[in-house]
């Protein structure tokens, strides 16, 4: 009963670290991933600006971090990535790159 309540913060932690990298990884299978990559080298080749090399800066080392595991579970991160699936696509689309 004591060590079930000791661990019990820790399987909750450890459960949502899996359900992110979950997520993440599902960003990868399902062609999203690549698509965004797509959608954004195909914004910055219209011509290069201040802002878009901020933007992609700024997205870049939050997937990054993701992916590293040191922010897996971080809500802007995954927030971040969220939106940018849904928003960000512009026109391309995720399922013709996605993992069979």
């Amino acid at each position: 009963d004591e060590l079930y309540a000791a661990l019990r913060p820790y399987a909750a932690m450890q459960q949502r670290m899996l359900a992110a990298w979950l997520d993440l990884v599902a960003h990868f299978y399902d062609g999203r991933m690549l698509a965004l990559m797509r959608s954004g080298r195909n914004w910055i080749d219209e011509g290069p600006s201040a802002f878009k090399s901020a933007a992609q800066n700024h997205i870049e080392r939050h997937i990054a971090l993701q992916a590293s595991g040191v922010g897996t579970t971080s809500r802007y991160s995954r927030a971040l990535l969220r939106i940018l699936a849904r928003y960000g696509m512009r026109g391309v689309t995720s399922a013709e790159m996605a993992i069979h």
